[in-house]
């Protein structure tokens, strides 16, 4: 969690939610979880349940959503992220988020952003 409250503290972003639970729960929910176990940010939504991969999802809610100046997709693989390759920070899945991919996030949202 530190590394995630890294990148938010350096490049004031906003989170927006690509995972399964937000099949099954709201985004604010989700927040108020990932708050209790120490995030510091903000959970602003999550990516539409359609179309299908979640690249295409990420691209969707960015097109619901206009005025987003950068962004960066973290994940731990690259399955179905193909349209967002060039802003995809692969992760660890035995580790997570650790310093160096976080450093990449930022990276990637200050140089977009500039």
């Amino acid at each position: 969690m530190a590394q995630l409250n890294r990148i938010v503290a350096e490049t004031d972003a906003k989170i927006v939610l690509t995972t399964s639970w937000s099949l099954f729960n709201s985004a604010e929910a989700l927040g108020r979880v990932l708050n209790r176990w120490g995030f510091l940010g903000d959970v602003i939504g999550a990516v539409p349940k359609e179309p299908y991969t979640r690249g295409a999802k990420v691209l969707a809610w960015l097109a619901a959503n206009p005025g987003v100046e950068s962004f960066v997709a973290i994940d731990d693989e690259e399955l179905d992220m193909e349209e967002v390759a060039h802003n995809l920070v692969v992760t660890n899945p035995m580790f997570g988020l650790g310093k160096v991919t976080a450093t990449m996030a930022i990276d990637l949202l200050l140089r977009n952003h500039s």
